[in-house]
């Protein structure tokens, strides 16, 4: 006869009581050594009798004697926690997980989602140490075991393993706007206000590159998006940076009239053949699980 699962848990409970009773020689010894109501304990053994139609304990106030029929499932109950012992004797398989990953990515991609992975994939995997590249050239495959990027690889080598929207908006720092004033219109930002841009931009975005072509004051032109954002909270001038970065730091006012947020696709991608590695997939989930909560 075929049982389900719970039928099989409650057995498996019922034979680890028998087995503590048979042990101690009382039931209510065994139950004060596991944490167990006394009548909870007894319950469990009564329905394990009734359930077999077989006698297993003799009750008396000096205890419990196991009956002949007994012996056979107090054998059982050995083994189950002989098994169950060495199942939490088992080592932890990701603490056995060693090695480097190389992971490449731009600045500002690291700092928006890798940096706040760190810590919880380290505590998983303790023995993995990370080589992280940060350049804007997409690097050779064997350089990478995971790249964070703004493109869709073309390599037939690569795939895509999560795939996300980035937004970007103009911020200005508290003390830029009090000094300066909030630009009205785009005009008033290219013929009044500093502006500190970041190189790609211009590529990424028509808009963009129109504004800065007007631009009266163009204070710096960086590949770097942390090089644009202390900039910014210096208050050195205005700046094009991901919203989700912006709002981590204090002190900072997006400038919402001067054109809609723009938006960007960026890509986690891994090698097609490490695509299944348990320490892609849980490097992976986290970036989404981190990207959920921007």
């Amino acid at each position: 006869m075929r049982h389900n699962l719970s039928y099989y848990c409650l057995r498996l409970k019922q034979l680890l009581y028998l087995g503590e009773a048979v042990r101690f020689g009382s039931i209510s010894k065994a139950a004060d050594a596991n944490d167990i109501k006394q009548p909870n304990f007894s319950t469990q053994l009564t329905d394990f009798e009734k359930s077999i139609k077989q006698k297993l304990l003799t009750r008396s106030s000096l205890g419990v004697v196991p009956t002949d029929i007994c012996h056979d499932y107090y054998v059982l109950a050995c083994e189950l926690k002989n098994i169950l012992d060495k199942a939490e004797k088992l080592p932890d398989a990701n603490s056995k997980t060693s090695g480097v990953m190389k992971l490449w990515t731009t600045d500002g991609l690291a700092s928006i989602y890798l940096a706040a992975c760190f810590e919880k994939f380290c505590d998983t995997y303790p023995n993995i140490n990370f080589e992280i590249n940060f350049s804007v050239d997409m690097p050779k495959l064997d350089e990478f075991d995971m790249a964070v990027l703004f493109q869709k690889p073309k390599s037939k080598s690569l795939t895509i393993a999560a795939e996300h929207k980035l937004a970007f908006s103009l911020f200005a720092s508290k003390e830029y706007v009090q000094k300066y004033g909030t630009p009205k219109n785009a005009a008033a930002l290219c013929k009044n206000h500093k502006i500190c841009s970041h190189g790609m931009h211009t590529l990424k975005w028509h808009k963009w590159n129109a504004l800065m072509k007007k631009a009266g004051h163009l204070i710096t032109v960086t590949n770097s998006t942390f090089m644009v954002l202390d900039l910014v909270k210096s208050s050195v001038g205005i700046g094009l940076l991901p919203v989700s970065v912006a709002r981590l730091e204090g002190g900072l006012i997006e400038i919402e009239n001067i054109m809609p947020r723009l938006m960007t696709e960026f890509y986690v991608v891994v090698k097609r053949e490490a695509v299944s590695n348990s320490k892609i997939k849980a490097l992976v989930a986290l970036i989404n699980d981190e990207t959920a909560k921007l």
